[in-house]
This record gives C-alpha cells, sequence and structure tokens, in this order.
C-alpha cells in the first residue's frame, strides 16, 4: 500500500494560506483554496495526495475525471499541504479561518478575494461567517462560485440577500440548477447545449479550451456580476 504523501492535522501551528493571483485570476485577486472532490486525491502510482478529504461531497455525482479542479490538484500537487491546512481550518476551526484573513485584510491592501478557485463551501456556517466578513470589510469585494444551491437558497430565506460586496455565482452544468432567485450563472459549456451560443462567453477561455491570457483582474464580469447575469465558459 503507498504512503501518504501529504499528511496534515489540525494543530496550534495550522495557519491559512493566501495566494495573490495566478495566471488566470491576474495579480490584485486574492485568493484560498480549498481541497477539491469529496475523499483524498490519489496519483496514477498509487501515492495517496493527503489524508484530508475535499469539499464538494454531495455536489456532484460523484466526483468527475473531467473536473478541472480535480486535475488542478493532481498537476500541482505541491500545493496540497497549503490546500489541506485551509480546508482543516475552514471544517473544524472557521473562527480562525476567518479569524485570520480579517487579520490579513487588516494589514494589507485588499480590493477582491475569491473564495475557492478550487473547493466548495464546507458548511453552511462557513457561508455565514464569510458574509458576515463582507458586511465589515464593504471596501473588498468577495466572490465565489458554488453547487450549494440549497445552502445559498437557505441563507437568503432566512437572513435577507448578500451584501452588495459578496457576489454568489451559481455553478451550472448540464441544467442542473433553475436558479429560482435569478442569481449570476456561471455556465459550463462543453458543446452539447446550442442555445449556450448565445450566451456571453468568459473571454479567458477560447472555443478550443485553450487560454487566452485575459485574467478576471482584467475582466471583472463575474467579480461585479449581478443578478440575471448569464456567462458561459467553454469547456478547458
Amino acid at each position: 500500500m503507498k504512503k501518504i504523501k501529504y499528511e496534515s492535522f489540525l494543530t496550534a501551528e495550522t495557519h491559512l494560506h493566501i495566494q495573490n493571483g495566478n495566471k488566470k485570476l491576474g495579480q490584485g485577486i486574492y485568493t484560498i483554496n480549498l481541497l477539491s472532490g469529496d475523499k483524498p486525491l490519489t496519483l496514477k502510482d498509487g501515492t495517496i495526495l493527503t489524508n484530508v478529504n475535499g469539499t464538494c461531497e454531495g455536489c456532484c455525482d460523484g466526483c468527475k475525471k473531467d473536473c478541472y479542479a480535480i486535475k488542478t490538484q493532481l498537476r500541482y500537487n505541491n500545493d496540497v499541504p497549503t490546500w489541506a491546512d485551509n480546508t482543516l481550518l475552514a471544517k473544524y476551526d472557521v473562527l480562525t479561518f476567518f479569524g485570520e484573513l480579517q487579520n490579513f485584510i487588516n494589514k494589507n491592501v485588499v480590493a477582491v478575494i475569491r473564495y475557492h478557485a478550487l473547493g466548495e463551501i464546507p458548511s453552511f456556517n462557513y457561508l455565514f461567517k464569510a458574509v458576515e466578513l463582507a458586511n465589515n470589510n464593504p471596501n473588498v469585494r468577495f466572490y465565489l462560485y458554488t453547487k450549494r444551491f440549497q445552502w445559498i437558497e437557505k441563507y437568503i430565506d432566512s437572513f435577507g440577500d448578500f451584501p452588495k460586496n459578496f457576489v454568489v455565482n451559481v455553478s451550472i452544468w448540464h441544467n442542473n440548477y433553475k436558479n429560482p432567485l435569478g442569481l449570476p450563472e456561471f455556465i459550463y459549456d462543453d458543446g452539447t447545449q446550442a442555445e449556450l451560443e448565445n450566451v456571453v462567453h468568459c473571454p479567458a477561455v477560447d472555443k478550443s479550451g485553450n487560454n487566452t491570457g485575459v485574467t478576471c483582474a482584467m475582466c471583472k464580469r463575474c467579480i461585479n456580476a449581478k443578478r440575471g447575469t448569464r456567462t458561459a465558459v467553454y469547456a478547458h
């Protein structure tokens, strides 16, 4: 049996890891990644990447081999320890997670934070705390993409709409969500739905699935998305 490559445990030394952009986001957009999938990932040779489960349980009908988040974690697996630390804090010590994020905002010039370039909302309490952080920092714009549709609806039903600086883009694939609240939609276009040709597409990916060099920092469409906005992205 293969050994675990990166073992992570929640200790007093576990801290939040925040990244300043990447080639898709662009500089100036800070992001906090969590582990994707619903179980520890395994490399082709059988090596278990980490002992920490991902955050996507129940979001999809099993983890797909073509999931970009899974492929990214396998490709850049040297970063798994930092994603695992973030995941442990998000799941089991949400006060430290958002306390350290607030401390980071206090000490730095921060305009935009994207949650989960990898990973998902791990709990309803986490969502509540994320909105609370946005309310406490009205000059910072927060945005995310999610398939936690029921929790999003539950929050709005219980507490009212999200603050203007907290943008929730619901992730749509093959009409998996009816979107009764008209939240901004980010739709995966794998070429099987002809009607998506009439939807504005993310400029970061061309029709062949190649990166164009346009970053989120350049476009800002999803960062500033409003109710009724629909954006498709070509399969990549």
